[in-house]
């Protein structure tokens, strides 16, 4: 009997702790699935850039969004987004909500330039795209 007694504690903790490790592998998991840029150039209001992406639900509360731009580069009409220029913090915020922004690209400088759009998540199992 006391055999038995103690077979099936062990079960019983054994089937806990598979649980337990479906729990917190469930309640931490996902992905930014997908960040694509789609680039337009226009001749009068700047260029226009649209960014869209996909991600698993429980992400989407923690996601945060910024760019890095060269000077003379500007962002406008994309709601809070602006440039973070060389040697300043990250200028994000949260896109909770939204599965995409757009805007215009304003370039002053006389060359093309490049611009490093940044996605975070900052849940447990961070994941970063940039384009």
């Amino acid at each position: 009997m006391k055999m038995s007694h103690a077979f099936s504690m062990l079960i019983t903790f054994f089937g806990i702790g598979v649980l337990f490790g479906v729990f917190t592998s469930v309640a931490y998991a996902g992905e930014i699935n997908s960040f694509e840029r789609l680039y337009n150039p226009q001749v009068s209001s700047g260029d226009r850039v649209d960014l869209s992406w996909d991600v698993d639900t429980d992400l989407s509360a923690a996601l945060k969004i910024w760019a890095e731009c060269p000077t003379g580069v500007e962002i406008k009409n994309m709601l809070n987004l602006v440039c973070t220029y060389s040697g300043e913090g990250n200028r994000e915020f949260a896109v909770a909500t939204r599965s995409g922004l757009y805007g215009n690209i304003i370039n002053t400088n006389k060359t093309s330039q490049t611009i490093h759009f940044y996605i975070e998540s900052s849940a447990e199992g961070a994941v970063k795209k940039s384009v």
